[in-house]
């Protein structure tokens, strides 16, 4: 038996699905399986922390080995990473791994 859905986009960003189904019909949440990442510096150095949480992934000294030891940690997972400056503007961004990148573009 075949349902029908829609679509409904809420204001935080994510997306619920309508089904109808003979046997049931409401809505779920769709969740992005894609996961945000911050590279964020703090008084101790550089830390790697997962969007909306305060606490640290990789604890680096300095930014050139957080990125280091970030690739290590996102081997196998998909993910998007933000890496900022000191004054807290986002220098890049990068998609793991590179063939989820939603576009085709140098970052």
């Amino acid at each position: 038996m075949a349902g029908s859905a829609g679509e409904r986009l809420n204001l935080d960003g994510s997306l619920d699905i309508e089904y109808e189904f003979p046997w049931r019909t409401g809505w779920r949440e769709v969740t992005n399986a894609m996961d945000t990442y911050h590279v964020v510096p703090t008084e101790a150095g550089w830390q790697l922390q997962k969007e909306g949480s305060e606490r640290p992934l990789i604890d680096g000294g300095s930014k050139a080995t957080l990125l280091k030891e970030l690739q290590f940690f996102m081997n196998g997972r998909e993910g998007t990473v933000k890496i900022h400056t000191r004054t807290g503007e986002i220098e890049e961004e990068r998609t793991y791994p590179r063939r989820a990148d939603p576009r085709q573009s140098k970052g």
